[in-house]
């Protein structure tokens, strides 16, 4: 079953506002599918967006605020999903950022030969060069010079218990003014680093 397993179905139904929990149920329709397929198919590349606008939007939603979520149509190369909250629509573009030199698929893959292959668990290196790998991404999203001013979500996808929120809006400098607000998940935590006033919440992270 998984062998034939079609994301077309899932990523059509996710291009329609639907509630976090409603968004993040359909997304994980792709569970069944073995990760060495998973992230190496670039047909789930939508489908692993879809799981970080889904948890950006279930943190916005969590403070009381009314929040839908949908993908943006797959022939459109701008902004990767949008946000109803509190009943104002928001674009927002997404940029993963890992380690420098990691490639995730081909590790599910070596997974795959090996079920027993240790990965090192290092999140004192996030913590210390991660506000330096998620300015990297602001700043090469920042270099496209989108037509419109977007909001921007880098999803922090390397191990970190914490982050330092300050020294990443500090790095990241002149290249956020690209952008309408500038937010990072790790994990599942969202924070905000960077905002135009379209958020009210003044805060680094939203509470």
């Amino acid at each position: 079953m998984c062998s034939t397993f079609d994301p077309k179905q899932i990523i059509e139904t996710l291009q329609h506002y639907q509630p976090p929990n409603a968004f993040l149920t359909e997304v994980a329709r792709a569970d069944k599918v073995p990760n060495e397929r998973y992230f190496n198919d670039n047909r789930f590349n939508k489908i692993q967006e879809a799981w970080v606008a889904g948890q950006c939007a279930l943190n916005l939603e969590s403070p009381g605020h009314e929040v839908a979520v949908r993908l943006v149509e797959e022939e459109a190369r701008f902004p990767d999903f949008r946000l109803l909250i509190d009943g104002v629509e928001h674009e927002f573009e997404v940029a993963s950022r890992m380690k420098p030199n990691e490639k995730l698929g081909q590790e599910y893959k070596m997974r795959a030969k090996d079920k027993y292959l240790l990965t090192p668990y290092r999140p004192a290196l996030g913590e210390r060069r991660g506000p330096c790998w998620v300015a990297i991404a602001v700043h090469r999203k920042a270099r496209k010079h989108y037509a419109s001013r977007t909001n921007l979500l880098v999803y922090a996808n390397f191990e970190a218990n914490d982050l330092d929120l300050a020294r990443v809006l500090q790095l990241s400098g002149a290249a956020t003014q690209s952008f309408s607000s500038v937010w990072v998940l790790w994990g599942t935590r969202l924070a905000k680093v960077h905002d135009t006033g379209i958020f009210c919440q003044p805060s680094l992270e939203w509470l």
